[in-house]
Protein backbone atom coordinates (compact mmCIF):
# COMPACT_ATOMS: atom_id res chain seq x y z
CA UNK A 1 0.00 0.00 0.00
CA UNK A 2 1.32 3.44 -0.92
CA UNK A 3 1.03 5.64 2.16
CA UNK A 4 1.94 9.28 2.70
CA UNK A 5 2.46 10.73 6.18
CA UNK A 6 3.44 14.34 5.48
CA UNK A 7 0.30 16.27 6.30
CA UNK A 8 2.07 19.59 6.57
CA UNK A 9 3.70 19.42 3.15
CA UNK A 10 1.12 18.64 0.44
CA UNK A 11 2.54 18.20 -3.04
CA UNK A 12 -0.39 19.88 -4.79
CA UNK A 13 -2.27 23.16 -4.34
CA UNK A 14 -5.42 23.14 -2.17
CA UNK A 15 -8.75 22.88 -4.00
CA UNK A 16 -11.84 24.93 -3.12
CA UNK A 17 -15.29 23.36 -3.15
CA UNK A 18 -18.13 25.90 -3.07
CA UNK A 19 -21.03 25.15 -0.73
CA UNK A 20 -24.65 26.20 -0.99
CA UNK A 21 -25.64 29.49 0.69
CA UNK A 22 -25.61 29.72 4.48
CA UNK A 23 -26.63 26.07 4.91
CA UNK A 24 -23.17 24.88 3.80
CA UNK A 25 -24.70 21.99 1.86
CA UNK A 26 -23.02 19.99 -0.87
CA UNK A 27 -25.06 17.60 -2.99
CA UNK A 28 -23.67 14.80 -5.11
CA UNK A 29 -24.73 16.62 -8.29
CA UNK A 30 -22.96 19.82 -7.19
CA UNK A 31 -19.83 17.80 -6.36
CA UNK A 32 -19.82 16.21 -9.83
CA UNK A 33 -20.35 19.56 -11.52
CA UNK A 34 -17.51 21.29 -9.66
CA UNK A 35 -15.01 18.44 -9.97
CA UNK A 36 -15.87 17.44 -13.56
CA UNK A 37 -16.80 13.87 -12.62
CA UNK A 38 -19.94 13.22 -14.64
CA UNK A 39 -22.47 10.63 -13.57
CA UNK A 40 -22.00 7.25 -15.25
CA UNK A 41 -18.26 7.57 -15.87
CA UNK A 42 -16.06 4.74 -14.52
CA UNK A 43 -14.49 5.61 -11.15
CA UNK A 44 -10.90 4.69 -10.35
CA UNK A 45 -11.02 5.89 -6.74
CA UNK A 46 -14.44 5.18 -5.36
CA UNK A 47 -15.78 4.24 -2.96
CA UNK A 48 -13.05 5.46 -0.63
CA UNK A 49 -12.61 4.47 2.99
CA UNK A 50 -11.67 7.31 5.35
CA UNK A 51 -9.87 7.01 8.68
CA UNK A 52 -9.72 9.82 11.23
CA UNK A 53 -6.19 11.03 12.04
CA UNK A 54 -6.57 14.31 13.92
CA UNK A 55 -8.33 17.64 14.21
CA UNK A 56 -6.23 20.70 14.96
CA UNK A 57 -6.29 24.43 14.16
CA UNK A 58 -9.60 24.06 12.28
CA UNK A 59 -8.27 21.28 10.00
CA UNK A 60 -9.72 17.81 9.84
CA UNK A 61 -7.05 15.27 8.78
CA UNK A 62 -8.19 11.97 7.28
CA UNK A 63 -6.46 8.97 5.73
CA UNK A 64 -8.04 8.30 2.32
CA UNK A 65 -7.76 4.63 1.34
CA UNK A 66 -8.81 2.78 -1.81
CA UNK A 67 -7.56 -0.65 -2.84
CA UNK A 68 -3.77 -0.62 -2.30
CA UNK A 69 -3.34 3.16 -2.24
CA UNK A 70 -3.54 5.64 0.63
CA UNK A 71 -3.25 9.42 0.74
CA UNK A 72 -3.69 12.08 3.39
CA UNK A 73 -6.58 14.49 3.10
CA UNK A 74 -7.15 17.77 4.94
CA UNK A 75 -10.48 19.64 5.12
CA UNK A 76 -10.72 23.29 6.25
CA UNK A 77 -13.67 25.67 6.06
CA UNK A 78 -12.66 29.01 4.50
CA UNK A 79 -14.63 32.15 3.63
CA UNK A 80 -14.83 31.12 -0.03
CA UNK A 81 -15.74 27.49 0.58
CA UNK A 82 -14.37 24.13 1.70
CA UNK A 83 -10.60 23.92 1.22
CA UNK A 84 -9.51 20.35 0.42
CA UNK A 85 -5.87 19.26 0.26
CA UNK A 86 -4.63 15.90 -0.97
CA UNK A 87 -0.93 14.95 -0.80
CA UNK A 88 -0.92 13.06 -4.07
CA UNK A 89 1.32 14.24 -6.91
CA UNK A 90 -1.40 14.47 -9.58
CA UNK A 91 -1.41 18.11 -10.73
CA UNK A 92 -3.26 17.50 -13.98
CA UNK A 93 -6.63 18.47 -12.47
CA UNK A 94 -7.56 20.90 -9.65
CA UNK A 95 -9.79 18.15 -8.24
CA UNK A 96 -8.00 14.82 -8.20
CA UNK A 97 -9.88 11.52 -8.08
CA UNK A 98 -8.93 11.11 -4.41
CA UNK A 99 -10.68 14.35 -3.43
CA UNK A 100 -13.78 13.41 -5.39
CA UNK A 101 -13.85 9.92 -3.89
CA UNK A 102 -13.43 11.19 -0.33
CA UNK A 103 -16.16 13.85 -0.60
CA UNK A 104 -18.46 11.34 -2.26
CA UNK A 105 -18.03 9.03 0.74
CA UNK A 106 -18.64 11.87 3.21
CA UNK A 107 -21.84 13.01 1.47
CA UNK A 108 -23.17 9.49 0.99
CA UNK A 109 -22.49 8.43 4.60
CA UNK A 110 -22.74 11.56 6.77
CA UNK A 111 -25.06 13.71 4.65
CA UNK A 112 -25.03 16.85 2.53
CA UNK A 113 -24.90 19.14 5.60
CA UNK A 114 -21.87 17.49 7.22
CA UNK A 115 -19.49 20.26 6.17
CA UNK A 116 -21.29 22.86 8.31
CA UNK A 117 -19.71 21.09 11.29
CA UNK A 118 -16.28 22.27 10.09
CA UNK A 119 -17.09 25.96 10.47
CA UNK A 120 -15.07 28.03 12.97
CA UNK A 121 -16.78 27.55 16.37
CA UNK A 122 -18.79 24.80 14.69
CA UNK A 123 -19.63 21.34 15.98
CA UNK A 124 -16.21 19.81 15.23
CA UNK A 125 -14.24 22.52 17.00
CA UNK A 126 -16.64 22.58 19.96
CA UNK A 127 -16.52 18.78 20.25
CA UNK A 128 -12.77 18.88 20.87
CA UNK A 129 -13.01 21.93 23.14
CA UNK A 130 -16.00 20.75 25.23
CA UNK A 131 -15.69 16.98 25.09
CA UNK A 132 -18.37 16.29 27.73
CA UNK A 133 -21.01 17.97 25.55
CA UNK A 134 -20.51 15.91 22.38
CA UNK A 135 -20.36 12.33 21.16
CA UNK A 136 -17.69 11.31 18.62
CA UNK A 137 -18.15 8.39 16.23
CA UNK A 138 -15.45 6.99 13.95
CA UNK A 139 -16.45 5.00 10.88
CA UNK A 140 -15.39 4.32 7.30
CA UNK A 141 -16.39 7.93 6.61
CA UNK A 142 -13.88 9.37 9.09
CA UNK A 143 -15.23 11.20 12.13
CA UNK A 144 -18.69 12.50 12.96
CA UNK A 145 -19.68 14.50 16.04
CA UNK A 146 -23.09 15.20 17.56
CA UNK A 147 -24.44 17.15 20.50
CA UNK A 148 -25.46 15.01 23.45
CA UNK A 149 -29.20 14.62 23.94
CA UNK A 150 -29.35 16.49 27.26
CA UNK A 151 -28.35 19.75 25.52
CA UNK A 152 -31.43 19.42 23.28
CA UNK A 153 -31.66 22.27 20.72
CA UNK A 154 -28.34 24.07 20.21
CA UNK A 155 -28.18 27.55 18.71
CA UNK A 156 -25.97 27.81 15.61
CA UNK A 157 -25.77 24.02 15.22
CA UNK A 158 -29.44 23.00 14.99
CA UNK A 159 -31.19 23.77 11.69
CA UNK A 160 -34.59 23.82 13.43
CA UNK A 161 -33.85 27.24 14.93
CA UNK A 162 -35.40 29.48 12.31
CA UNK A 163 -35.46 33.12 13.40
CA UNK A 164 -36.36 34.83 10.13
CA UNK A 165 -39.94 35.44 11.33
CA UNK A 166 -39.15 36.13 15.00
CA UNK A 167 -39.75 39.91 14.67
CA UNK A 168 -43.13 39.16 13.09
CA UNK A 169 -44.05 36.85 15.98
CA UNK A 170 -42.99 39.43 18.56
CA UNK A 171 -45.03 42.12 16.82
CA UNK A 172 -48.26 40.12 17.05
CA UNK A 173 -51.01 41.63 19.24
CA UNK A 174 -50.11 41.47 22.93
CA UNK A 175 -53.54 42.49 24.25
CA UNK A 176 -55.75 39.89 25.84
CA UNK A 177 -58.70 38.53 23.82
CA UNK A 178 -62.02 40.29 24.22
CA UNK A 179 -65.08 38.19 25.09
CA UNK A 180 -67.86 38.91 22.60
CA UNK A 181 -70.72 37.30 24.55
CA UNK A 182 -72.33 38.28 27.84
CA UNK A 183 -71.56 36.05 30.80
CA UNK A 184 -74.46 33.71 31.66
CA UNK A 185 -74.41 32.06 35.08
CA UNK A 186 -74.76 28.30 35.21
CA UNK A 187 -78.15 27.08 36.52
CA UNK A 188 -78.39 24.15 38.90
CA UNK A 189 -80.18 21.22 37.26
CA UNK A 190 -81.63 18.27 39.12
CA UNK A 191 -79.19 15.38 38.67
CA UNK A 192 -80.36 12.28 36.82
CA UNK A 193 -78.88 9.24 35.13
CA UNK A 194 -77.43 11.29 32.28
CA UNK A 195 -75.47 14.55 32.19
CA UNK A 196 -74.16 17.05 29.65
CA UNK A 197 -70.40 17.01 29.12
CA UNK A 198 -67.91 18.77 26.84
CA UNK A 199 -65.03 17.21 24.96
CA UNK A 200 -62.00 19.33 24.10
CA UNK A 201 -60.92 17.62 20.88
CA UNK A 202 -57.12 17.40 20.90
CA UNK A 203 -55.78 16.19 17.52
CA UNK A 204 -52.86 13.78 17.39
CA UNK A 205 -49.73 15.43 15.90
CA UNK A 206 -51.59 18.78 15.65
CA UNK A 207 -53.32 17.68 12.45
CA UNK A 208 -55.97 20.38 12.93
CA UNK A 209 -56.90 23.04 15.44
CA UNK A 210 -58.52 21.86 18.70
CA UNK A 211 -62.20 22.59 19.29
CA UNK A 212 -64.98 21.67 21.73
CA UNK A 213 -67.79 19.17 21.04
CA UNK A 214 -70.86 18.96 23.32
CA UNK A 215 -71.90 15.47 24.29
CA UNK A 216 -73.90 13.55 26.87
CA UNK A 217 -73.05 10.57 28.99
CA UNK A 218 -74.27 8.16 31.63
CA UNK A 219 -73.27 9.04 35.20
CA UNK A 220 -71.93 6.62 37.80
CA UNK A 221 -73.99 5.90 40.92
CA UNK A 222 -72.27 8.67 42.90
CA UNK A 223 -72.94 11.08 40.01
CA UNK A 224 -69.34 12.25 40.18
CA UNK A 225 -68.08 10.90 36.87
CA UNK A 226 -69.20 9.99 33.36
CA UNK A 227 -68.89 6.22 33.18
CA UNK A 228 -69.56 6.07 29.43
CA UNK A 229 -70.37 8.55 26.67
CA UNK A 230 -73.29 8.66 24.25
CA UNK A 231 -72.75 9.80 20.66
CA UNK A 232 -70.48 12.80 20.04
CA UNK A 233 -73.38 15.14 19.23
CA UNK A 234 -76.05 13.44 21.32
CA UNK A 235 -77.03 16.79 22.92
CA UNK A 236 -78.79 17.63 19.64
CA UNK A 237 -81.27 14.81 20.21
CA UNK A 238 -84.63 15.63 21.82
CA UNK A 239 -84.29 13.27 24.82
CA UNK A 240 -81.49 15.49 26.15
CA UNK A 241 -83.21 18.87 25.67
CA UNK A 242 -84.28 18.92 29.29
CA UNK A 243 -80.70 18.55 30.51
CA UNK A 244 -79.53 21.77 28.82
CA UNK A 245 -79.45 24.98 30.84
CA UNK A 246 -79.68 28.39 29.16
CA UNK A 247 -75.92 28.80 29.63
CA UNK A 248 -75.27 25.43 27.96
CA UNK A 249 -77.52 26.30 25.02
CA UNK A 250 -75.43 29.43 24.41
CA UNK A 251 -72.22 27.48 24.97
CA UNK A 252 -73.26 24.92 22.35
CA UNK A 253 -73.80 27.67 19.77
CA UNK A 254 -70.30 29.00 20.45
CA UNK A 255 -68.88 25.47 20.20
CA UNK A 256 -70.33 24.96 16.71
CA UNK A 257 -69.17 28.39 15.47
CA UNK A 258 -65.68 27.68 16.77
CA UNK A 259 -65.63 24.15 15.33
CA UNK A 260 -66.56 25.43 11.86
CA UNK A 261 -63.65 27.89 11.89
CA UNK A 262 -61.10 25.62 13.59
CA UNK A 263 -61.32 22.63 11.25
CA UNK A 264 -60.47 24.85 8.26
CA UNK A 265 -57.22 26.09 9.83
CA UNK A 266 -53.74 24.51 9.87
CA UNK A 267 -52.96 22.48 12.96
CA UNK A 268 -50.11 24.71 14.09
CA UNK A 269 -50.01 28.41 14.67
CA UNK A 270 -46.25 28.37 13.97
CA UNK A 271 -44.41 26.01 11.64
CA UNK A 272 -40.63 26.19 11.14
CA UNK A 273 -40.62 29.65 12.68
CA UNK A 274 -43.27 31.05 10.35
CA UNK A 275 -46.83 32.19 11.10
CA UNK A 276 -49.19 29.81 9.29
CA UNK A 277 -52.15 32.07 8.61
CA UNK A 278 -53.38 35.68 8.55
CA UNK A 279 -53.24 37.45 11.91
CA UNK A 280 -56.92 38.46 11.90
CA UNK A 281 -57.97 34.80 11.52
CA UNK A 282 -55.99 33.75 14.59
CA UNK A 283 -57.40 36.70 16.55
CA UNK A 284 -60.93 35.63 15.62
CA UNK A 285 -60.41 32.08 16.86
CA UNK A 286 -58.68 33.31 20.03
CA UNK A 287 -61.65 35.54 20.83
CA UNK A 288 -63.97 32.55 20.37
CA UNK A 289 -61.80 30.61 22.79
CA UNK A 290 -62.31 33.35 25.40
CA UNK A 291 -66.07 32.97 25.05
CA UNK A 292 -65.72 29.21 25.43
CA UNK A 293 -63.36 29.32 28.39
CA UNK A 294 -65.64 31.60 30.38
CA UNK A 295 -68.54 29.15 30.01
CA UNK A 296 -66.52 25.90 30.16
CA UNK A 297 -65.05 26.96 33.50
CA UNK A 298 -68.57 26.60 34.96
CA UNK A 299 -69.18 23.11 33.57
CA UNK A 300 -68.87 20.08 35.83
CA UNK A 301 -67.84 17.52 33.22
CA UNK A 302 -65.10 18.61 30.79
CA UNK A 303 -62.69 16.16 29.15
CA UNK A 304 -59.69 16.34 26.88
CA UNK A 305 -60.38 13.88 24.07
CA UNK A 306 -57.55 12.70 21.80
CA UNK A 307 -58.65 12.19 18.19
CA UNK A 308 -56.87 10.90 15.12
CA UNK A 309 -59.28 11.87 12.30
CA UNK A 310 -62.32 14.13 12.03
CA UNK A 311 -64.30 11.28 10.44
CA UNK A 312 -64.41 9.57 13.83
CA UNK A 313 -66.83 12.25 15.07
CA UNK A 314 -69.50 10.89 12.73
CA UNK A 315 -68.81 7.15 12.89
CA UNK A 316 -67.76 6.41 16.44
CA UNK A 317 -68.86 7.01 20.00
CA UNK A 318 -66.34 8.64 22.34
CA UNK A 319 -64.12 6.06 24.00
CA UNK A 320 -63.50 6.46 27.72
CA UNK A 321 -59.89 5.33 27.15
CA UNK A 322 -59.25 8.37 24.93
CA UNK A 323 -60.69 10.88 27.40
CA UNK A 324 -59.05 12.58 30.38
CA UNK A 325 -60.98 14.67 32.90
CA UNK A 326 -59.72 18.26 33.05
CA UNK A 327 -60.53 21.50 34.82
CA UNK A 328 -60.78 24.79 32.90
CA UNK A 329 -59.45 27.94 34.55
CA UNK A 330 -60.05 31.58 33.68
CA UNK A 331 -56.66 32.54 35.18
CA UNK A 332 -54.38 33.97 32.49
CA UNK A 333 -50.76 32.69 32.39
CA UNK A 334 -47.89 35.20 32.26
CA UNK A 335 -45.01 34.29 29.92
CA UNK A 336 -41.42 35.21 30.83
CA UNK A 337 -38.00 33.73 29.94
CA UNK A 338 -34.94 32.54 31.83
CA UNK A 339 -31.28 32.51 30.76
CA UNK A 340 -29.24 30.08 32.86
CA UNK A 341 -25.42 30.19 32.84
CA UNK A 342 -24.10 26.60 32.95
CA UNK A 343 -20.38 27.32 32.69
CA UNK A 344 -19.55 26.66 29.02
CA UNK A 345 -23.05 27.30 27.70
CA UNK A 346 -26.33 29.06 28.47
CA UNK A 347 -29.83 27.61 28.37
CA UNK A 348 -32.72 29.82 27.30
CA UNK A 349 -36.27 28.70 28.08
CA UNK A 350 -39.76 30.12 28.70
CA UNK A 351 -41.28 30.32 32.16
CA UNK A 352 -45.02 30.23 32.90
CA UNK A 353 -46.42 32.11 35.88
CA UNK A 354 -49.98 31.69 37.20
CA UNK A 355 -51.19 33.89 40.04
CA UNK A 356 -47.62 34.95 40.80
CA UNK A 357 -46.22 31.42 40.98
CA UNK A 358 -43.92 29.79 38.43
CA UNK A 359 -45.27 26.39 37.37
CA UNK A 360 -43.21 23.34 36.43
CA UNK A 361 -43.84 20.51 33.97
CA UNK A 362 -46.43 22.27 31.87
CA UNK A 363 -47.44 21.35 28.32
CA UNK A 364 -47.72 23.93 25.55
CA UNK A 365 -47.92 21.86 22.37
CA UNK A 366 -51.58 22.78 21.68
CA UNK A 367 -52.21 26.18 20.10
CA UNK A 368 -53.27 28.94 22.55
CA UNK A 369 -53.09 26.77 25.67
CA UNK A 370 -50.94 25.78 28.61
CA UNK A 371 -51.95 22.74 30.64
CA UNK A 372 -50.69 21.97 34.14
CA UNK A 373 -51.85 19.24 36.51
CA UNK A 374 -54.94 18.50 34.39
CA UNK A 375 -55.96 22.16 34.36
CA UNK A 376 -56.30 24.06 31.09
CA UNK A 377 -55.30 27.74 30.84
CA UNK A 378 -55.90 30.01 27.84
CA UNK A 379 -52.88 32.17 27.01
CA UNK A 380 -53.36 35.92 27.26
CA UNK A 381 -52.47 37.00 23.73
CA UNK A 382 -51.70 35.91 20.19
CA UNK A 383 -48.05 36.90 20.71
CA UNK A 384 -47.76 34.64 23.78
CA UNK A 385 -49.32 31.75 21.86
CA UNK A 386 -46.97 32.14 18.89
CA UNK A 387 -43.72 32.53 20.84
CA UNK A 388 -44.55 29.69 23.21
CA UNK A 389 -45.47 27.30 20.40
CA UNK A 390 -42.25 28.21 18.57
CA UNK A 391 -40.23 27.38 21.69
CA UNK A 392 -42.19 24.15 22.18
CA UNK A 393 -41.19 23.05 18.67
CA UNK A 394 -37.58 23.55 19.79
CA UNK A 395 -38.12 21.15 22.74
CA UNK A 396 -38.76 24.11 25.04
CA UNK A 397 -35.10 25.11 25.44
CA UNK A 398 -32.28 26.63 23.38
CA UNK A 399 -28.72 25.81 24.42
CA UNK A 400 -26.16 28.48 23.49
CA UNK A 401 -22.43 27.84 23.68
CA UNK A 402 -20.62 30.95 24.84
CA UNK A 403 -18.74 31.04 21.55
CA UNK A 404 -22.10 31.78 19.86
CA UNK A 405 -23.59 34.07 22.49
CA UNK A 406 -22.98 37.34 20.61
CA UNK A 407 -24.93 36.06 17.58
CA UNK A 408 -27.66 34.64 19.81
CA UNK A 409 -28.01 37.91 21.70
CA UNK A 410 -28.38 39.89 18.49
CA UNK A 411 -30.85 37.59 16.71
CA UNK A 412 -32.98 36.20 19.57
CA UNK A 413 -32.23 37.49 23.06
CA UNK A 414 -32.31 41.25 22.40
CA UNK A 415 -35.59 41.17 20.39
CA UNK A 416 -37.26 38.95 23.03
CA UNK A 417 -36.11 41.27 25.84
CA UNK A 418 -37.95 44.16 24.21
CA UNK A 419 -41.26 42.37 24.85
CA UNK A 420 -40.67 39.91 27.71
CA UNK A 421 -38.91 39.77 31.05
CA UNK A 422 -35.72 37.67 30.87
CA UNK A 423 -34.22 36.55 34.21
CA UNK A 424 -30.57 35.42 34.36
CA UNK A 425 -29.48 32.58 36.67
CA UNK A 426 -26.02 31.24 37.45
CA UNK A 427 -25.37 27.54 38.04
CA UNK A 428 -21.82 26.65 39.01
CA UNK A 429 -20.03 23.78 37.30
CA UNK A 430 -20.35 20.53 39.36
Amino acid sequence: MKTSTKIEEPTRQPSIIHLRDDQYQLTMDELREQTGHKAGLPLTWCPASLQFISYQDGQLHLRNICKQESYLLSLTMKLDGLQVTCNCSDNSNPYCDHIYGALRTLIGTLGECYFKKLLPDGAMELAFKHRFCFDKRESSAGLDVSVRAELQTVFWLDNRIVVTDLPAMLNLPADGPKSTKPFIAQEDKKPGEDAICYLLIVPYYNRFQPFVVPCSGRLNKAQTEIKHFHDFLSVLQKPYDGLLSVAQQELNKTCFAHWQLAEALPGKLIKEGLLQCQTHTWIEILNLWRDLINQLSQQTFVYAYFLGRLEQLKKNKPSKNSAARIAVSTDVPVVTFSLTDKDVYYQFRPEIWINGEAIEEYEADTSFFVSHRNTLYLLGSLRDAAILQWMDQLDGVITVFKEHFAAFEQTILAPVREHYTVTTYKISKP
